[in-house]
């Protein structure tokens, strides 16, 4: 802080005339102010200065919501379980992604192939990580963290993922996508059928009794499949599955 003193300098002018010389009164001085004690001065700067401080703790950051996010993000690369568990706690977004698509599954996913430490991977799982997240680009573009535990061969995580639905980016693009007409009838849905692979579309009404519709062979591009059939119970519903058999 700077202190800038102000000083009034009050000057006496002399004026000369010609012939007999005058010498003028002196002019009246303004009447000031007794100069502030310095000990004064120093006390007021210092309580100014307070008052500031004062004031600039009353004002708080805004919290930072992305803190635990980050903290998950750095318990996933190192496979800190308590931070995790912490992280989690505290709000972090278990599915959040970096901008290529990577999610903190992924990251635990790498990481318990180096520490052989599932324990993160079961955590964000229970919390409601999408164990078939993928990753959009980049040189791992499509890989979910299935696919990254088969890329290095670790059958205990793969198998792992597996139990919690884990799929490959190959195995999700085979998964139909249902289409419905305006009256929900004749029935269709598509799917990619990977050439030299064989598929059969099964339907149930009860998920106890399925019966075979059709075999499709696989020719490496999307394959769409109607069933023309009328419902076999009127106003009761169907439901299919593709099952891949070779």
């Amino acid at each position: 802080m700077k202190h800038i003193l102000i000083t009034t300098i009050v000057a006496a002018v002399l004026v000369v005339g010609c012939g007999e010389s005058k010498q003028l009164p002196p002019p009246q001085a303004e009447p000031v102010e007794p100069a502030m004690p310095e000990q004064e001065i120093l006390a007021a700067i210092k309580e100014l200065e307070t008052m500031v401080a004062v004031a600039e703790a009353a004002t708080p950051e805004p919290p930072s919501t992305k803190a635990p996010d980050a903290s998950l993000w750095d318990a996933a690369m190192f496979g800190k379980i308590e931070a995790a568990k912490k992280a989690i706690a505290d709000g972090a977004n278990v599915n959040a992604k970096k901008d290529d698509g990577e999610t903190p599954l992924h990251w635990a996913t790498v990481e318990a192939m180096d520490s052989g430490s599932k324990k993160v991977i079961e955590l964000l799982i229970e919390n409601g990580a999408d164990v078939n997240a993928k990753i959009v680009d980049g040189r791992k573009k499509g890989m979910t963290p299935l696919a990254i535990a088969n890329m290095f061969s670790n059958k205990e995580i793969a198998d792992l993922l597996r139990k919690h639905g884990g799929k490959t980016g190959e195995e999700l693009a085979l998964m139909p996508r249902l289409e419905y007409g305006e009256d929900q009838w004749p029935f269709g849905f598509s799917f990619t059928a990977k050439k030299g692979r064989t598929y059969v579309v099964e339907v149930t009404q009860d998920f106890k009794h399925w019966g075979e519709l059709e075999t499709i062979k696989g020719r490496g591009k999307q394959v769409e499949f109607i069933d023309p059939r009328q419902p076999l119970v009127q106003f009761k519903r169907n439901f299919y599955r593709v099952k891949v058999v070779d």
